[in-house]
């Protein structure tokens, strides 16, 4: 999706390089493009060579591995296509996954590049299990996919925004350069730079209970009888879809959410209770809005578990304990903490036993602060999230958002 240039910093102007992004071949494009951000040499020569599509898909298609129709069409849409890289696992300090890096020169998809985009990277996880990372340009405007397996058998897909030369700089590229990600594994690497390229609705997705709660019914006078009648159910559903589409209104064509949801009972907000809650929350507005946020803070805050303060000290003990209290579970002499709040990382590392949040990877623990041989690196934290082990660079991955620090 592409900012409106009103005289501000485009990404032609902060970037020299970006308009050869659209003039080079893709495979040459997309190595320029990487390497600008740290990941490749300047010099990296493509693993595989721009190519035809089926040419490229049937020399990496297993022979159990079969194409659909469905997949045939998305295929078409391709002009050239290119593998140009491996972050191999072997390369980094922690064993994870190989990351496999494409680059794909869609034809004239028009409104339609990025539901091209990803059925295309689709595609491409049948001849590939490994976490990949596709750069697309369609036209004058590039775009990051992100693939990884959900489970046996089905992948999650992400997509950043499309940007082009005269998209306003925002700090996008400074965002997921290589400087700001973790070094400490392959997956960590993609795992970071996923985070800051992929779309805000993907991070930031909307509920019901947010939309009411938060948008909603905050702009209602509550001191006034007369709003409340007026506001009808029907206008109260009405203002929670119009909440509801925001994304989709604000990406329109390039608005691709194909993750698969299921009904969260907690999240179908009764609008009765809601009505009742306005009535109760007195005549001042101020105290009004301050039992809003109350409500909200509560319904939406997790239950975090907090491991026991004997174990603080001992690594191989909490990750043990963790590990038994994976799914929520409260062990003896824990305790659960119902609300915290993001704060300020500071100039130290977290100790062990803290709380973080990331993105994908929800809530966890902090299990041990150690220094890194790679000297741009410096210290990481390495933290379990309900049974995965990751581990982020420090300050960068804090500053960057990555991760964050709750208390």
């Amino acid at each position: 999706m592409n900012a409106l240039n009103d005289g501000a910093v485009t990404l032609e102007d902060e970037y020299q390089w970006f308009d050869q992004l659209i003039a080079l071949p893709i495979d040459g494009a997309a190595v320029r493009f990487f390497s600008n951000l740290g990941y490749l040499d300047e010099d990296k020569e493509a693993d595989i060579a721009a190519c035809s599509p089926n040419r490229f898909v049937y020399s990496l298609l297993p022979e159990d591995k079969f194409l659909t129709d469905e997949d045939r069409f998305a295929l078409s849409l391709i002009d050239k296509c290119a593998k140009l890289a491996v972050f191999y696992s072997t390369d980094y300090e922690e064993p994870s996954a190989n990351v496999d890096i494409y680059a794909v020169d869609l034809k004239d998809a028009g409104a339609l590049r990025s539901e091209a985009a990803y059925n295309i990277h689709a595609v491409f996880s049948k001849f590939n299990d490994n976490p990949s990372i596709v750069f697309f340009r369609s036209e004058e405007s590039v775009l990051l996919s992100f693939l990884q397996a959900a489970d046996e058998d089905s992948v999650a897909i992400y997509l950043s925004d499309w940007l082009a030369s005269d998209t306003v700089d925002t700090g996008q590229l400074d965002r997921i350069h290589v400087g700001s990600c973790s070094l400490l594994s392959s997956v960590d690497l993609f795992d970071s730079l996923e985070f800051e390229a992929i779309r805000d609705y993907y991070k930031y997705p909307l509920s019901r209970n947010i939309a009411a709660y938060e948008v909603v019914f905050p702009s209602i006078n509550f001191s006034s009888m007369i709003d409340l009648s007026v506001f009808t159910r029907e206008d109260q559903n009405e203002a929670i879809e119009t909440v509801l589409n925001t994304y989709a209104t604000q990406y329109g064509d390039d608005y691709i959410d194909s993750s698969l949801k299921e009904i969260d009972q907690a999240d179908n907000v009764d609008l009765d209770d809601l009505e009742w809650e306005a009535h109760s929350l007195g005549l001042d507005d101020d105290e009004g809005f301050s039992s809003l946020d109350d409500m909200s803070d509560k319904k939406n805050s997790a239950s975090i578990l907090s491991p026991p303060s004997d174990l603080m000290g001992d690594p191989i003990a909490l990750l043990d304990w963790l590990e038994g209290n994976s799914e929520g579970s409260v062990g003896r002499g824990s305790e659960v903490v119902s609300t915290l709040h993001v704060i300020s990382i500071g100039k130290t590392p977290p100790p062990v036993g803290s709380h973080l949040r990331h993105a994908g990877l929800g809530e966890g623990v902090v299990t041990c602060v150690n220094q890194s041989s790679l000297a741009e690196t410096g210290l990481y934290v390495s933290a379990e999230f309900r049974g995965t082990s990751r581990s982020f660079a420090f300050p960068q991955a804090f500053e960057s958002g990555v991760v964050e620090l709750l208390g």
